[in-house]
């Protein structure tokens, strides 16, 4: 987190108090990764929103370094010179001050969020629960409904989350559960990804290692849980930062550097609230399955139901027993859940996006 405030600011936290020429490794990093502080600013909101939702006073200096940031980028002659060896120079002796002022608030604020985070309860510990480097299995009931969950510690490197769309060589159109265990043996989960058409093609954003297959579907239609707005994308960008973001809101630089994304609808949590058409005793249940992010931006949450359920008790799973703020609805009869840990080793099947873990 510290990495994405240093860019924010432009440069190292790590400024003196007096002194007005700094050493600024982070501003040419900065300057070197962003050609404009518009899209600098957005890829900073984006990666911080997962970390901050319980800190609202720590927004408002995400918001005074933004507005600092873009006045000083708008004329920088005016404000700091940078030397060929990354010396930052500032010409503006009060706005040094006041930046000053900020990074002290800044550093304040983090070290109470640390503190906040490392109080924080582990949500998704539970006493059944099969654990294997970093990826989580189990079983579990909430209202006398049955699930299958797995869950992965994105701060453990041994495994890696991946989209697949249709076969590699050209053998098939669709996609399968097989051919991903082909492609990847040491494959631990396999979770349908999204919805797709009847030829098998991503019905929205499709992206794969960092391209582009299937582009953003904003089309507004009454029909299809697809269209059941508010509806969204999850991603995974290239930093490792998950995020699930209303269809919407997403922007160029939320696609530019995105590592994989996969679209579908209805949002399940938004803001660690539940989507305001779900009802609580609807008639209509389903097999359904998703995608939640919790422990501030730390876990994915995979979830099947093996029974039907409303969309209501689904999304409350997420919330209540794993403490999403977010979560996402991928697709709803046909799910289906490879998981050998759980049991479950099903490879039959036509599908569209499908979602791997694997080694």
């Amino acid at each position: 987190m510290r990495y994405y405030i240093s860019l924010f600011l432009l440069f190292s936290l790590q400024l003196p108090s007096s002194a007005q020429v700094v050493q600024g490794p982070s501003l040419c990093l900065a300057l070197e990764l962003e050609s404009s502080i518009d899209s600098l600013d957005k890829v900073i909101q984006t990666r911080l929103s997962d970390i901050v939702h319980d800190n609202r006073i720590y927004k408002k200096y995400i918001q005074k370094a933004s507005s600092f940031s873009r006045i000083a980028l708008k004329k920088p002659s005016k404000y700091f010179t940078v030397t060929t060896d990354c010396n930052l120079t500032f010409l503006d002796v009060e706005y040094f001050k006041r930046l000053t002022k900020l990074q002290s608030a800044l550093r304040q604020d983090l070290n109470n969020l640390d503190k906040f985070s490392t109080n924080t309860p582990n949500l998704v510990s539970h006493e059944d629960t099969k654990s294997i480097d970093g990826l989580s299995f189990e079983e579990i009931e909430h209202n006398e409904i049955p699930y299958k969950v797995v869950m992965l510690d994105l701060t453990d490197t041994t495994y890696s989350l991946q989209l697949h769309l249709g076969n590699k060589g050209g053998r098939t159109k669709h996609s399968s559960f097989q051919t991903v265990l082909e492609d990847h043996p040491d494959t631990r989960m396999i979770m349908n990804a999204g919805m797709y058409t009847k030829d098998h093609k991503a019905q929205g954003l499709y992206i794969e290692n960092g391209v582009t297959i299937q582009a953003l579907n904003l089309t507004k239609k009454k029909n299809g849980n697809f269209y059941l707005d508010p509806s969204g994308v999850f991603i995974l960008d290239s930093l490792g930062v998950p995020s699930i973001l209303n269809r919407y809101s997403i922007d160029s630089t939320s696609l530019r550097i995105a590592r994989i994304a996969t679209q579908s609808g209805p949002l399940l949590l938004i803001d660690n609230t539940l989507h305001p058409i779900f009802k609580k005793h609807s008639k209509h249940k389903h097999i359904r399955n998703g995608v939640g992010i919790a422990n501030q931006g730390k876990l994915v949450v995979f979830m099947i139901s093996m029974e039907p359920v409303t969309f209501y008790d689904f999304a409350l799973v997420f919330k209540e027993r794993y403490g999403c703020r977010d979560a996402l609805y991928l697709d709803g009869a046909i799910s289906q859940l490879y998981a050998p840990e759980l049991n479950s080793t099903n490879l039959s099947g036509q599908f569209g996006p499908l979602l791997f873990i694997t080694q």
